[in-house]
């Protein structure tokens, strides 16, 4: 579920997710915002792939969260 396989496509993988994310996350913005654009997206899903992704991204130094903001790593 996490990496893509022969039965799961790269999209639909977490790792799929944590990659959109990332892609939308262009300039900083609060989960909340992050989730508004996330929601509408099939690869996405629900709220609990959103947060699992998420954490994907935050575990592999991806992602920050600074003063109520994500963003990037800089690193």
């Amino acid at each position: 579920m996490i990496l893509p396989n022969k039965h799961i496509v790269p999209r639909n993988s977490l790792l799929g997710a944590s990659a959109l994310l990332l892609k939308r996350l262009e300039q900083p913005m609060t989960v909340s915002e992050l989730w508004r654009y996330s929601k509408e997206r099939k690869e996405i899903a629900n709220y609990q792939r959103f947060v699992l992704a998420l954490d994907l991204l935050y575990i592999l130094g991806a992602v920050e969260l600074c003063d109520g903001l994500l963003s990037r790593s800089k690193a």
